[in-house]
């Protein structure tokens, strides 16, 4: 007796067997590119914030070394009369105690200077300046009161103290009021306090007051 064998044929076109539709792949396509969107802008906007974080420790970075060094200089000032001053070398109408406007200030100080490994004592000049590329610098002068190299020359170091600036300002006290300006012989009163402001170029601003020691 023969077996009766059946053909199976098998529906593969069955709804248990189908894949996605184009419908359903632009829906995931789109949920895809909105995920990678989302992740884009976060990594972005991270990035962003670590380079103003960036920028504002070394805007911190900055006000903090020239404040240092100013507060060691200018509590250490020196008031020079005109017989102390060097013949030939600088003449008495050069210098005539501290003096100074809102963008540059001249005193003589006792601080250790950069340059010299002696103690003595030294003019120093800050002055903030803008330069022939329109550039905004902050110039720091050091010159010791007697001429070591005994040259005609002056023995003046000069550098920029500051170039990611965006203003500096002084102002000076009496005790009681603030003025944009100051000399030493003119003022009726003893300068008290020199205050700094300090701006950045990413619009960060600093600001600190130094008092001057005066005899009670």
């Amino acid at each position: 007796m023969m077996k009766n064998y059946r053909l199976q044929v098998i529906n593969y076109w069955s709804p248990e067997l189908t894949g996605f539709t184009i419908v359903e792949l632009l829906i995931a396509v789109a949920i895809s590119s909105m995920v990678f969107l989302a992740v884009i802008s976060t990594y972005s906007m991270t990035l962003r914030t670590l380079e103003k974080w960036d920028d504002r420790e070394e805007d911190y970075y900055l006000a903090r070394n020239i404040f240092r060094k100013m507060y060691v200089e200018v509590s250490s000032i020196y008031f020079v009369s005109g017989s102390q001053l060097v013949s030939g070398q600088q003449e008495e109408n050069d210098y005539n105690g501290w003096g100074g406007d809102e963008k540059s200030f001249s005193f003589y100080t006792t601080a250790k200077s950069l340059y010299f490994p002696f103690a003595c004592l030294t003019k120093v000049t800050y002055k903030f300046i803008v330069d022939d590329e329109d550039k905004k610098l902050l110039i720091r002068e050091e010159e010791p009161l007697i001429n070591f190299a005994l040259e005609e020359n002056r023995y003046l170091k000069s550098y920029v103290y500051g170039d990611n600036l965006k203003d500096f300002k002084f102002q000076y006290s009496d005790g009681e009021n603030w003025y944009d300006s100051w000399d030493t012989q003119q003022a009726s009163k003893s300068l008290y306090g020199v205050k700094v402001e300090l701006v950045s170029s990413h619009e960060e601003k600093f600001s600190t007051i130094i008092y001057v020691p005066t005899k009670i």
